[in-house]
C-alpha cells in the first residue's frame, strides 16, 4: 500500500479553507465538514502526521558508530 500523500490532503483542505468552501474532495474522496474549525484541526491533524513521516524517514532517533579498539 502506498504511503499516504498528506501534502495532496493539506493543500485540499487549504484550498477549501481559503475558497470558504465546507466540501472538500481529494484523491476521488468528498468530505463535507461543518464547520472551519474542523478543517483547521484536520489541517493540523495531517501536518502532524507528514511530520511524523517525514521524522522517520530520517531515521529520527539516536543512532551512533562504535569505534574497535585494538590493544595492539
Amino acid at each position: 500500500m502506498p504511503a499516504p500523500d498528506y501534502a495532496a490532503e493539506i493543500a485540499a483542505l487549504r484550498s477549501g479553507l481559503a475558497n470558504s468552501e465546507l466540501t472538500i474532495e481529494t484523491n476521488g474522496e468528498r468530505v463535507t465538514y461543518t464547520t472551519f474549525t474542523e478543517i483547521r484541526r484536520r489541517i493540523d491533524y495531517f501536518e502532524n502526521l507528514a511530520a511524523q513521516a517525514s521524522a522517520s524517514s530520517r531515521g529520527a532517533g539516536f543512532g551512533f558508530s562504535a569505534v574497535a579498539y585494538s590493544g595492539d
